[in-house]
């Protein structure tokens, strides 16, 4: 069965959302108070069925099926879920995106940003309250820098071409490829965007596929197609396996990396026969 809570929780837009009596209530940005639930399998809310679509992520789901990819197949079978997306939120989903930096997303970035909402309602708002009331991490002392930045260098270029808004993202301090990807995909601007985490790196290992993370001073200079490293970049690579997949594979593979790798449950594992990890090359019987 398709789940509604699974779609919500590694996407970035879940910090948009409080989740109140089983229904996930829109706490900040486009259609503030407005909720989306599932009961007994279906999908509903009270707000339009664009808005119904991409924050399910149910628009993504005929994309998936359409797929003849073996390791899709074999994860959409374990992850019922599709992309969570909102395209109406592109301004305030840069906090949550730029707060993630090498921090908890449930401990931290859920629990900061719930506090801002409670303060602003626009990126503007963020340059005038007192930040420090919230935490004193280093992401948080640096949000409005960035926000200030994003506001002069993205926002005026946010309906061009996704190369472009990426560029200008990467012009942001503090913001690299896998903060420029990740908001790519969050948005809806370039759904075939792939944050190159920590989290993927792993699991692109497992499958075989050796690379290394996009280099900020070359994603600035050239789009992937003509830059110089593609052939070792694994944003590139993966982009070239699944192509408009990419970017859910790498959602998908947030939850999956918790619920098999780390927790080591290797002869449970649904793509244990696609896998490379040093276990399984121990063990071809577990296979």
């Amino acid at each position: 069965m398709y789940s509604l809570r699974l779609s919500l929780f590694p996407s970035f837009i879940y910090a948009l959302f409080v989740e109140v009596n089983g229904k996930f209530v829109k706490i900040a940005g486009w259609k503030k108070g407005y909720w989306i639930t599932q009961v007994n399998g279906h999908i509903y809310g009270n707000c339009g069925s664009s808005e119904l679509s991409y924050w399910s992520g149910l628009w993504f789901v005929k994309h998936i099926l359409n797929s003849d990819n073996e390791l899709v197949k074999l994860l959409f079978h374990t992850y019922h879920i599709g992309l969570s997306i909102s395209p109406y939120d592109k301004e305030l989903l840069f906090i949550p995106i730029f707060l993630s930096r090498t921090t908890s997303w449930e401990a931290n970035v859920l629990r900061w940003c719930r506090k801002l909402w409670s303060m602003v309602d626009s990126l503007e708002d963020v340059l005038r309250v007192d930040i420090t009331t919230i935490g004193r991490s280093f992401q948080l002392k640096q949000l409005k820098c960035g926000v200030k930045e994003f506001l002069d260098n993205v926002y005026p270029v946010m309906d061009e071409d996704p190369f472009t808004v990426r560029r200008a993202l990467l012009s942001c301090k503090w913001v690299g490829p896998k903060i420029a990807d990740a908001y790519l995909l969050s948005t809806g601007i370039d759904v075939t965007a792939v944050p190159i985490d920590t989290h993927m790196i792993k699991m692109a290992r497992r499958l075989g596929i050796d690379g290394i993370a996009p280099i900020k001073k070359m994603c600035i200079r050239y789009d992937c197609t003509s830059c110089p490293l593609r052939t070792k970049c694994l944003r590139y690579l993966l982009n070239q396996k699944f192509d408009k997949l990419a970017g859910w594979v790498q959602t998908v593979f947030y939850l999956f990396e918790h619920d098999y790798c780390t927790a080591m449950q290797c002869s449970t594992c649904p793509i244990q026969k696609l896998c490379r990890s040093p276990y399984q090359l121990r063990n071809p019987q577990s296979q």
